[in-house]
């Protein structure tokens, strides 16, 4: 096994860039804050290389696709003929060029439009399912859900003003409390898993490395 696949340079590396920025977040320290935006850079970098085998791994796959003419070949092919149009168009123009500004508006937009159009009806059966008076929990979130529907709908104004006062006491207090609890909850866990990699009892990074 080569040396540099061994899980302990794994482990070591991440448990110093954790040590870093949670010191750097903590302590005003101007030597520590200019290698963590070095650090930083690096990791937009690299986001942007992942991008790039990104955009290998689709000519890759969708060609053989195409080339054998497999099913749902068509697709695939206006799949890689737009990916490159729009990134030379991005190439040349930026993404604040006139072609690239009128393909965001005008294609992606409307599509992006059109999708949450369909999925709106999705969520609407899954909301009929749901919001039954099956049992005391069930009551309450179709209660609820009736008061900040009635609050953010014209119609809701005009009929009762009371529907605004109820709905935005909803969304500040319960729903506010909800979301702060769940918030704290995703922190707990990011330290745990912090320390989980810190002691060597998390491999889920590990990927193309020995855990033996």
């Amino acid at each position: 096994m080569s040396w540099y696949k061994r899980k302990e340079i794994s482990i070591g590396i991440a448990s110093a860039m954790i040590i870093l920025f949670v010191v750097d977040w903590n302590f005003d320290i101007p030597v520590l804050r200019a290698a963590t935006d070095e650090l930083t850079n690096w990791g937009t970098v690299i986001a942007a290389c992942a991008i790039g085998l990104g955009f290998i791994n689709i000519f890759e796959h969708y060609g053989k696709k195409v080339a054998k003419k497999s099913g749902g070949w068509v697709y695939g092919a206006w799949l890689l003929a737009v990916t490159v149009i729009v990134s030379v168009v991005g190439l040349v123009q930026g993404s604040d060029g006139l072609i690239a500004s009128y393909i965001y508006n005008n294609v992606v937009g409307v599509l992006d439009a059109t999708f949450f159009s369909l999925a709106l009806f999705y969520m609407a059966s899954a909301a009929f399912r749901s919001f039954r008076f099956k049992s005391v929990e069930s009551s309450l979130l179709l209660g609820s859900a009736f008061f900040v529907l009635l609050k953010n709908a014209p119609i809701g104004e005009t009929m009762w003003s009371g529907f605004s006062t109820i709905g935005t006491w909803l969304m500040n207090y319960p729903t506010n409390g909800v979301s702060r609890g769940i918030g704290i909850t995703i922190t707990l866990a990011s330290i745990a898993l912090a320390l989980r990699v810190m002691m060597g009892k998390e491999y889920g990074f590990l990927a193309g490395t020995s855990e033996s």
